[in-house]
């Protein structure tokens, strides 16, 4: 693990995420009756939170991955994140899950917790650090984007046609790039993991409504565009070389190809 660690990040990142998506499909295959499928995978992803904490802990990848609260220069941003959590709303205009009880909400909780922090740790921690040693931002931003969109054409099995799949993974890459950018200007994955916790809950436990969905992804792709842009625009290398927000009239030098 270490070579790989050292030598090819990102395939080194690449299995990370392959053992998450494995570990969910186990979760499934554990539980006793689909009710309790997402109390099981939530354990189990759990379980994978604290392997992975202390291995980049132990090898001192911990800060780099994300896992440090946002840099206090960019607490002056933090403005910037309204937009994400106001998203993270939109879906609870479907009302909530008919017959939705305490026992559902928690395991619902627990599933969407480890869900949103070990995607931010896998997606915008170590995958997006293995591209940007390279030097490239807009490379490490795309990239990292486009995969964690496409990884939701999984959903495909959930009854959704073509069309709806593809307004769906659209949005989802249209997130995992600001969620990047959010990543990039603070150096820390907390505030888009806890946004994605607060977005996949509000998707949990609420009423399924296919047409719904996909004018909620819809109103998230019209919100987030603009914010891209904007955040595309304020994107400045500080002296450290790292990703900030600069005040008006800063050049972003640091988003070529």
């Amino acid at each position: 693990m270490k070579q790989l660690r050292d030598n090819k990040p990102v395939w080194h990142a690449l299995l990370w995420i392959a053992i998450y998506v494995a570990l969910v499909n186990v979760g499934g295959m554990l539980a006793p009756d689909p009710a309790s499928t997402p109390l099981v995978t939530g354990i189990l992803l759990a379980g994978l939170a604290v392997v992975l904490v202390l291995y980049l802990r132990r090898s001192g990848l911990a800060d780099l991955s994300g896992l440090r609260p946002p840099r206090a220069n960019t607490m002056r941003a933090v403005h910037y994140l309204a937009p994400l959590f106001g998203i993270s709303l939109f879906q609870y205009a479907k009302g909530f899950a008919p017959g939705l009880d305490a026992g559902e909400v928690v395991s619902a909780v627990l599933l969407v917790a480890g869900v949103g922090f070990i995607e931010e740790l896998l997606f915008r921690g170590l995958l997006f650090q293995a591209i940007l040693k390279r030097g490239a931002l807009n490379r490490a931003i795309l990239i990292t984007g486009i995969t964690f969109g496409m990884g939701h054409i999984v959903n495909l099995a959930r009854g959704y046609t073509m069309s709806d799949q593809l307004i769906q993974v659209g949005a989802a890459v249209v997130i995992g790039i600001a969620l990047a950018y959010v990543v990039a200007i603070t150096g820390s994955i907390i505030p888009g993991a806890v946004f994605h916790a607060l977005f996949d809950l509000s998707g949990t436990i609420t009423a399924a409504n296919t047409t719904m969905d996909v004018y909620v992804l819809s109103a998230m792709v019209i919100v987030l565009v603009p914010y891209i842009l904007f955040m595309r625009k304020r994107l400045v290398r500080t002296d450290d070389g790292a990703a900030t927000v600069g005040d008006a009239g800063d050049t972003p030098d640091v988003l070529s190809a």
